[in-house]
């Protein structure tokens, strides 16, 4: 930490004070922790920017700071305090006995930016967020875990770890995004209208700033770059396929097991199983999965102009749900979430695969025909993308692009 008190109750910042002074003042004072009153140290290393660290076994519940956090949140306060009257450098609320990084006030507001290089568990992010909530303090979370780029076959994915999907974000804006703080670039990152292709694959809109350019409340640029052509979705659809044929347990892997005791093939699946949407990131289960599941229980053996309830659909989801079949991704940051079952619905009605009546039910208006030959399914599929391209690229992040099959 930067800031720490002397015995006469003065705040000591670190900052304001060249090496050769905090030297001299190591030697004649003694500081302490502004939030627990314990006794701290002053390091001041010829690398490393002088601060105060808690000595061995304190019982403080604030984090030990590595040269990246120190850097990053330096660099945060010097940029804010140039647009901003009112920054605070590791600001203390007391009543929920928590520390920023960073506080400040806008248009009226409070903010506290929490810049997270370290490991935290949910139930501390829950804590945490819920503490400043309480009394009224916007809080803004940074990540400072480097966020993995992987390029395959001339496309750009977002590797996010368990961790870093903690932080996810979302907004009508923006849809699903999460920033990350690069303090050696000086440069925030921000990866938004998050779209799944694995369980820790993700295509992404990629915009960066430098960290002078921050304002608060946080507002990104309002337009989609991610780039999610249809050719890509239909090479992801295709890889996710054969990844799950060569690389898993053939007959003895859950999904599969059950694709073939229902006299279906993987490589034949309807091509509606995996339509990459906004709100699948809720289920950490892919989407080929949990659509074809939904498929499986209640569309697959309906007649064209069957009526189905929509509470049919939710009890089968539940149903999985409960015995792990498909499972949810667990977001602190969201308080609400939308259903991406809804949304599937909704996207088949505009593919015309059914058709929704009013709130309670709909009408299956395309029937899949078991008997097919791989020469008919592919004919199909081309049918079904040449037919339904302008539709599929409506609100799902899926740029239009001639895709081959």
């Amino acid at each position: 930490m930067l800031i720490s008190r002397n015995k006469r109750g003065e705040f000591i910042f670190t900052l304001h004070y060249s090496k050769a002074q905090l030297k001299k003042m190591n030697n004649e004072s003694t500081f302490y922790c502004p939030q627990c009153t314990e006794k701290v140290i002053l390091k001041i290393g010829t690398h490393k920017i002088p601060h105060f660290a808690h000595l061995i076994g304190s019982n403080c519940s604030s984090e030990p700071e590595t040269p990246q956090h120190i850097k990053g949140k330096i660099l945060l306060y010097r940029a804010l305090t140039k647009k901003y009257s009112h920054v605070e450098l590791e600001k203390f609320f007391p009543q929920i006995r928590q520390r920023a990084d960073v506080a400040l006030k806008s248009k009226g507001n409070l903010y506290a930016i929490e810049y997270q290089c370290s490991g935290i568990s949910e139930e501390e992010l829950i804590k945490r967020t819920s503490g400043y909530e309480r009394i009224d303090v916007h809080v803004l979370w940074l990540l400072g875990k480097k966020i993995e780029s992987k390029f395959q076959h001339g496309n750009q994915y977002v590797l996010l770890s368990p961790l870093q999907q903690m932080f996810i974000q979302f907004s009508e804006k923006n849809g699903y995004w999460l920033p990350y703080l690069n303090s050696e670039e000086g440069v925030i990152h921000y990866y938004s209208d998050l779209i799944p292709v694995s369980n820790r694959k993700f295509k992404a809109s990629i915009f960066s700033q430098p960290i002078p350019q921050i304002e608060l409340p946080l507002s990104l640029p309002n337009k989609n770059n991610t780039h999610y052509t249809l050719a890509e979705w239909v090479h992801d659809r295709k890889s996710w396929i054969q990844n799950k044929l060569l690389y898993n347990k053939g007959i003895h892997d859950p999904f599969l097991k059950e694709v073939y005791q229902s006299n279906d093939f993987p490589t034949q699946l309807p091509l509606f199983i995996g339509l990459p949407l906004k709100h699948s990131i809720q289920y950490k289960t892919d989407c080929i999965p949990w659509q074809y599941y939904l498929w499986k229980d209640v569309l697959k053996n309906k007649k064209s102009g069957e009526v189905i309830s929509k509470n049919e659909i939710g009890s089968a989801i539940r149903k999985r749900l409960k015995n792990g079949k498909i499972q949810k991704r667990e977001f602190p940051l969201i308080s609400s979430s939308q259903s991406p079952v809804s949304e599937y619905i909704r996207l088949l009605n505009r593919l015309g695969i059914v058709e929704i009546i009013d709130h309670k039910y709909l009408i299956l208006r395309k029937e899949w025909k078991a008997g097919r030959t791989v020469d008919d399914y592919q004919k199909e599929s081309k049918e079904f993308l040449n037919d339904f391209k302008e539709k599929l690229t409506q609100d799902n992040g899926v740029k239009k692009e001639k895709a081959n099959l």
